[in-house]
């Protein structure tokens, strides 16, 4: 923007993203599409030709580990990759998840 007019912020889809009017921070509720739009109003001083500027934002749903839970005790809980709760510390070589960290057993 140059000139003096105030820009404002929005989204069509608050269930997929907010955003903050004054400030254009958007924050993501879900997934979905959203169409973020800015406007600017006429200044004082100045008019605009173009009032608008927007883009669609995609959010897709997480892919990977999404049910590991973190457990932060001296002997925290280890998953596999798929989520899985194993019994203690695994013994085989591979990928693992402590802490809600990855860690390779080799």
């Amino acid at each position: 923007m140059t000139g003096d007019g105030t820009v404002t912020y929005t989204s069509d889809n608050v269930n997929v993203a907010t955003v903050n009017s004054e400030t254009g921070e958007v924050t993501i509720k879900g997934t979905g599409n959203a169409t973020i739009k800015a406007t600017v109003a006429d200044g004082t001083n100045y008019t605009y030709a173009t009032k608008t500027a927007q883009y669609t934002l995609t959010v897709e749903a997480a892919k990977g580990i999404s049910n590991a839970k973190a457990d932060f005790a001296k002997n925290a809980n280890w998953y596999d990759l798929s989520g899985r709760p194993l019994n203690g510390k695994p013994t085989k070589a591979g990928v693992y998840v402590k802490n809600g960290k990855r860690v390779v057993i080799k």
